[in-house]
């Protein structure tokens, strides 16, 4: 049977590994939160732009949750730390590879991918600036599911 002590550093031990994945669950849901609370201020027609940016991202977001997986599995069967290393490494390359691709599809391409998208809003500015935003909120989402996914597997 266990000690008290013992029952408190194992607890101690739980909630240091876990400690991680909150933060991180904490900073992914930070950015839905934020849209959520300025959306409530917004028109019905800046709200149906705020959800079709969101669609598009999902798309991205799919590739980015695929990628955590994969990272998570090949580290979990890697005994030592330099494969799990280099596994992260890949992946790393692999994420500022697509979130570059991300941004010079956005930045090029946003206006006209959007305006063929949206037909009943007049696009303003603003709204290819909040394009280009969220996408580099979702560069930073991105690296912290790889982070996730390497530390699930260790």
């Amino acid at each position: 049977m266990l000690s008290f002590v013992d029952n408190l550093l194992n607890i101690r031990k739980v909630l240091i590994q876990a400690t991680p994945f909150v933060l991180g669950i904490l900073l992914l849901n930070l950015s839905p939160f934020i849209n959520t609370v300025v959306t409530t201020q917004l028109s019905p027609g800046a709200l149906a732009f705020v959800g079709t940016v969101h669609l598009i991202l999902f798309f991205a977001e799919t590739f980015v949750n695929a990628l955590s997986y994969a990272v998570q599995i090949y580290t979990a069967r890697f005994d030592n730390t330099r494969s799990q290393n280099n596994i992260l490494f890949s992946a790393f390359i692999i994420t500022l590879t697509f979130n570059w691709l991300l941004w010079t599809i956005v930045l090029h391409f946003g206006q006209p991918l959007l305006s063929s998208i949206i037909f009943n809003i007049k696009l303003q500015p603003e709204h290819f600036a909040y394009f280009r935003l969220q996408t580099c909120t979702f560069f930073c989402n991105s690296l912290i599911l790889l982070l996730r996914g390497y530390f699930a597997g260790k």
